[in-house]
């Protein structure tokens, strides 16, 4: 065990963790934070503001906001430097779906109600970062690059 911080959520952590190029990782948990966790396993910062669980997997913009949806039917853009928010997209229900950043900055996600948005941010695209991703490429595809 390198480190095992203790976050103090007294509830689940379903998310699973984001990690930036310096380090430092967001999770989200069932009682409605978001945590910043420093590479040495201490807290750097908790974002308090959502009313409801954080069952989406946060994602980190290339200019340093992480990306969360909760079951209180908002985005977050949170500043990853300090935790503020920086704004609050208020979609039609509950989100559960883990947001996704194109390479133009476009993030996309879905709602428990079937909607699926895509909103223009002000991130340049996915963060580049060491942490593995879902389908193993920036773009979640799974597909190998062709060899042209």
């Amino acid at each position: 065990e390198i480190w095992a911080p203790t976050l103090d959520t007294d509830d689940t952590v379903r998310t699973a963790p984001a990690i930036d190029a310096d380090g430092t990782l967001y999770v989200g948990s069932n009682n409605t934070n978001l945590y910043a966790v420093n590479p040495d396993g201490s807290i750097l910062w908790v974002f308090t503001e959502p009313e409801d669980a954080l069952e989406s997997s946060p994602a980190i913009g290339d200019d340093g906001t992480v990306y969360v949806g909760s079951l209180d039917r908002n985005l977050y853009a949170v500043s990853a430097q300090d935790g503020e928010k920086k704004w609050a997209f208020a979609a039609s229900d509950e989100i559960r779906s883990s947001p996704l950043i194109a390479t133009d900055g476009t993030v996309y996600f879905g709602t428990g109600g079937g909607a699926v948005y895509a909103l223009s941010t002000d991130s340049g695209g996915p963060a580049d970062t060491p942490w593995p991703m879902l389908g193993q490429n920036p773009q979640r595809t799974g597909r190998q690059p062709s060899g042209d």
